[in-house]
This record gives structure tokens, C-alpha cells and sequence, in this order.
């Protein structure tokens, strides 16, 4: 991370960058081992069949396999996330939780319950629900200049449009053939692939820059594909496009925008389902900080007024603290999920752990909402945390060591330091057993 980086976040100090990994000698060994497992199949370069009118089965559009390959990291990392416990919890709660209109929220809302699934189907169920994405999802690398008048990317990092004239009749991704939803192409900002070119002509000096991308864009295409996991159940939102179909299909037009309206998840005051998967995974939403290379990420807490900010998701009450949280998510925790020791450990040992990817919150910076001379009369300012003990865009910086939930959330929040000497403890405990003929107890000291 650069100087001009830094700057930007003045309230985090010198330290802090070097105990999270931003700036450390020891980051320039080489980087540890690839992910290899095998990218999910909503992510391969073409669809199985062509689309009803299509007459190729590009899913990525008109990105080329040179790109696409680019991209392989990426989409492996990506693949792990969705299919880890704590995402399919998150999948099956949207798919099979209970949906209903409670009383208070805007109109046409519906809000969902956690799903009351048997632990040992959880797996499976937001497995084959994937599965049956994967048959219809696509994907596009854009911007505003390219689709205009598809879906608003400026600035953005993502977004999703609705694909009915190759699914006129509705997909089906749940085990119940006649609950229909919309297909759907999901749009990444060419940014993420933009920013990559330029950092792979040096690899060997931006290696670190190169894994934050992919942790980025595997994030991105994460949380857009959720919004397509939700899409794929909204029988409701279907029915309205089939009825705009029958006026429009002769002309072969496509629709004007319709209002999504997502759910609430249970109690929560905001209606974001990409959103609600990220801080189900890693308790809370990662804030990027691409196409700057060299910025840093931070953990927001979710839902807060830091990342409503000039956002239109679906509100209802009780109005937000005027003051939330950001932690600032460690280079180790982003290089760990990005090394297949750490997710075979993670199926091998942790596979039911819904906590296994949360992310510490060791340097936090406690930010309040910039108040003007007249104070938004819908914050509330009653309550301790709500004293408005600073002013403007000031952040007070925290520090916290409080413990990792789970032995495997400690595995992918290691630092350097703790990776080596956990090492040293199993070589430790392996030489002991290496030597069955002493009794342990028995056994002289090993002096260095």
C-alpha cells in the first residue's frame, strides 16, 4: 500500500497497516499455493444448451477465452464462498424460508424467515439450487457506455437485470418444479478486468495487489449471484413479466425497468439480499476499494448509515445509530482463503461451521454521520451510542483482540506470525510421537 493510500484513510495509524498485513517485509516470500478446486458450473465459459432464440451459448457475452482465464482465480474463490456452510445457510433461508407480508413495511415487501431446514440437507438443497442457476445465469463484463439502458453501473461494482425472452416460461431451482422465477444476467463492472491487465504485467511486484482484486471480484460476482438466486423464486416478479410479454413478445422489445422489490430477512431494517449474504459469511459487508489497487477494504457493520449512503434499498424502522463501525479486513485473512490448505481444512474439518469465514475486527474505526446545522429529525440521538461525540467525517480508531468465534475462523484470520508458530507446535507434537519407545514422560527436553 502506497503512501497516497493511506492518506485516504488518515485515522488508521502506521502500526495497524503493518499488523494487518498491508505493509510487511515478510509478504515478499512467495505466495502460497493456488486454489485448484474445480470452478462451479454457473461460472463455465458456455451455457450447456442455447437460450430460446439464441443462437450461440455464450454465458460471458463477448469476452474472450484469454480473458476468461484471467479470471480463473477469481471464479474458484468464488465457487468456495457459495458453497461454503455459511452461504448455504443463506441460500436455503431465501429459497425455502417462510415468506410473508408483515405489518410496517413499504408496499409490496415481503419479508423471510431462516429456513427450518434439517442441518444434514442444508448442503444439498443451496447445492442444487446452484446447480439449477447454472443452467440459465449469464454474465456480462460492462459498463455504462456499453448497456446504457440495461442496468445503471457508474460507480458501481455489479448489478442484475432480469433475462425473460430465453426463459419465457420461467426457471425452477428449487426441488419444487412449479415454484418459477426469472433468469437473469448478472453485470460486472469491466473495471475488476481492466485493473487486472494492468496489474499481471508486473505479477511479481503487485502479487499482493493481484489477490486483493480477486478477492474483490470474487466478492462482486458473489453477491450478484445471490440477487440471482432470489430472482429465480420470485414467482410474482415472473408473472408480471409474462403478462408485459404477451403485449411485447411479437415486437421483440424488451421491457421497461421493473421495481424488484426484495424481501427483509427477519427483523432487519433493510431490504438488500447481497448484502444480507455477505454479512451471513463474514459478519458484515466489505466496503472495496477497487479500481485503487493499493486501497484497502474494510468490514462495515450491516445495516449501517455508512453504507446507505446514496443507496435506494427498501428502509423500514427503526432508524439507524448515527454511529456504526468499519474494520479494517487484515491481508492475511485475504491471502489465507486463497490458498487450498486452508479450504481443504476447511471440508475436511469445518464443513458445518456457519462461522468459519468471519472476519476479525482487530483495528475498527468508529465513524459518525456527518450532522449539518439542522439535524435530520429522523435520527434518533437519545441513545449512548448515538452522542455525538464527533464531528464530520471524524473516526475514532478501536482496537480489539477479542477472540476468532471458531478454531477455523482463526485459520483464515493467521497472520504470518501465527501460522509460524503453529507450524513450530505440530512439528512439536509430530516428533514426540515419532519416537513410540520412550515413554513421554520420561523424555529429555529438547534444548535449542
Amino acid at each position: 500500500m502506497n503512501d497516497r493510500s493511506r492518506e485516504k484513510d488518515p485515522f488508521v495509524e502506521e502500526q495497524d497497516w503493518i499488523t494487518q498485513g498491508y505493509t510487511y517485509p515478510l509478504l515478499d516470500n512467495p505466495i502460497r499455493s493456488k486454489l485448484t478446486n474445480d470452478i462451479h458450473p454457473m461460472f463455465s465459459f458456455e451455457l450447456d444448451e442455447s437460450p430460446e432464440g439464441a443462437f450461440v451459448k455464450a454465458r460471458w457475452g463477448g469476452l474472450t477465452m484469454k480473458d476468461y482465464e484471467l479470471l480463473d482465480q477469481p471464479l474458484r474463490l468464488a465457487t468456495q464462498w457459495l458453497e461454503s456452510a455459511p452461504s448455504s445457510d443463506a441460500i436455503c433461508s431465501i429459497i425455502a424460508g417462510e415468506r410473508y407480508i408483515p405489518p410496517g413495511v413499504p408496499m409490496h415487501h415481503f419479508e423471510f424467515r431462516h429456513h427450518r431446514l434439517l442441518p444434514s440437507t442444508v448442503h444439498e438443497r443451496a447445492g442444487n439450487a446452484l446447480k439449477q442457476l447454472g443452467k440459465s445465469v449469464t454474465f456480462r463484463i460492462a459498463d455504462r457506455a456499453s448497456f446504457p439502458k440495461v442496468v445503471d453501473l457508474d460507480g458501481d461494482h455489479g448489478g442484475i437485470c432480469p433475462w425473460f425472452f430465453g426463459h419465457p416460461e420461467g426457471i425452477a431451482i428449487t426441488h419444487d418444479p412449479q415454484k418459477k422465477g426469472l433468469a437473469s444476467t448478472t453485470y460486472i463492472h469491466k473495471k475488476y478486468l481492466k485493473t487486472l491487465r494492468r496489474l499481471l504485467d508486473h505479477p511479481s511486484i503487485k502479487k499482493l495487489q493481484i489477490l486483493k482484486l480477486y478477492f474483490e471480484f470474487a466478492l462482486t460476482i458473489c453477491h450478484e449471484v445471490i440477487h440471482a438466486v432470489n430472482l429465480a423464486v420470485e414467482s410474482e416478479l415472473l408473472s408480471t413479466y409474462i403478462e408485459m410479454g404477451d403485449r411485447l413478445v411479437e415486437t421483440r422489445r424488451n421491457f421497461g425497468p421493473v421495481r424488484v422489490n426484495e424481501p427483509f430477512y427477519e427483523g432487519q431494517r433493510v431490504a438488500e439480499l447481497g448484502l444480507f449474504w455477505e454479512n451471513e459469511v463474514f459478519g458484515g459487508v466489505c466496503q472495496q476499494s477497487v479500481p485503487n489497487a493499493e486501497g484497502a477494504i474494510f468490514l462495515v457493520e450491516w445495516p449501517s448509515w455508512l453504507l446507505q449512503q446514496g443507496r435506494a434499498d427498501p428502509e423500514r424502522a427503526p432508524t439507524p445509530s448515527n454511529m456504526c463501525h468499519k474494520s479494517l479486513v487484515s491481508m492475511w485473512y485475504i491471502q489465507n482463503c486463497q490458498t487450498q490448505e486452508f479450504w481443504d481444512t476447511v471440508k475436511s474439518e469445518h464443513s458445518q461451521d456457519l462461522l468459519a469465514l468471519r472476519i476479525r475486527k482487530n483495528v475498527s474505526l468508529a465513524c459518525e454521520l456527518p450532522q449539518s446545522k439542522e439535524d435530520d429529525p429522523t435520527w434518533a440521538g437519545t441513545a449512548r451510542e448515538n452522542a455525538r461525540k464527533l464531528t464530520g467525517m471524524n473516526c475514532r480508531r478501536e482496537l480489539s483482540d477479542d477472540p476468532d468465534p471458531t478454531p477455523c475462523a482463526g485459520l483464515a484470520n493467521e497472520t504470518v506470525l501465527e501460522r509460524s508458530a503453529r507450524l513450530v507446535r505440530e512439528r512439536q507434537w509430530s516428533s514426540w510421537f515419532r519416537e513410540p519407545s520412550v515413554p513421554w514422560l520420561f523424555r529429555r527436553p529438547r534444548h535449542c
